[in-house]
Parts: structure tokens; sequence; C-alpha cells
């Protein structure tokens, strides 16, 4: 669980504060969100792993491009951020041919990744499913609070 508990706004800025199922607003530049956040569901996994090593080359680490060989576990690695591009690209029905050949040699089926994009504003609270990657984008300085359970 991680918990939004200040968001530093600009000083013209009032603080955005949602509701039960009320939607954030379509502002491309997130509103006075602290923060998004990508998750992607455990059995898209492998196709997410599979997906950052074939486009490796096209993702920065440190001013760097990333090379796959020096990649050990592409999730686990830290070295990536998933753009709206590279969203787009994976939700994208047709996959690469040796992505396709991944998910079989997996046992799974190359279909298209859609991780849950969404924005996190003040007191607002994050629970990341067991096994979930994730990634989430300060958007400004903020404080949070952050609880790992383990069973």
């Amino acid at each position: 669980v991680n918990v939004l508990v200040h968001n530093q706004l600009g000083e013209d800025e009032a603080l955005t504060i949602r509701h039960g199922t009320q939607r954030a607003g379509q502002d491309p530049r997130y509103g006075n969100a602290g923060a998004v956040w990508d998750i992607w569901s455990v059995p898209d996994a492998s196709l997410l792993r599979g997906y950052l090593q074939e486009h490796a080359h096209e993702f920065l680490h440190r001013g760097q491009p990333v090379s796959r060989e020096e990649l050990m576990d592409s999730i686990f690695d830290q070295k990536f951020m998933v753009t709206k591009r590279h969203r787009i690209r994976m939700a994208q029905t047709q996959q690469p041919p040796s992505q396709q050949q991944q998910a079989q040699q997996q046992g799974c089926e190359a279909r298209p990744i859609h991780p849950w994009h969404f924005e996190q504003y003040q007191d607002e609270a994050v629970f990341i499913p067991a096994g979930c990657p994730h990634q989430v984008r300060n958007l400004r300085s903020c404080l949070k609070v952050a609880a790992d359970f383990v069973p």
C-alpha cells in the first residue's frame, strides 16, 4: 500500500480531492496529481518482460541506452520507464515475432498488454497486488508512506 500524504502545489493551485468513483480530469498534465502509476497484471508479467527485452535499445537508463546483454531481469533491474508511446505499442494486437515466440515458449499466448494507468492525488492510497509489476512517476514533490505486507 502506498499513501500519498502530502502533495506540493504551486501558489495558484487548489488541492483536488476525488471521492468514490469520481474520475480525474482529462488534463494531459495530470492536473495537480502527485504521481502517475502503471500496474500490470501477474499474467502479463512475462509478456511485459519480453517486450522490454525486445525494445531495450529504445530506452535510456542514466542517459545511456539500455543494453540487452547487461539485463539480468528486465522488470526487477529497474532500468525502464514505460512511456505513453510504449504503452500504446504494447496494446497493439500485432506483436513482434520474437515476442510471440517467447510467449509461446513460456506457455502463454501473445496478446496485447494493458496496464492499469492512473493518477494518484493527495490522501489517496494505491494497493499493488502481489506479484504485479508496477512503476510510479512522481509529478511533483510529495510525501508518501508505503507499507509492504509479506504473508
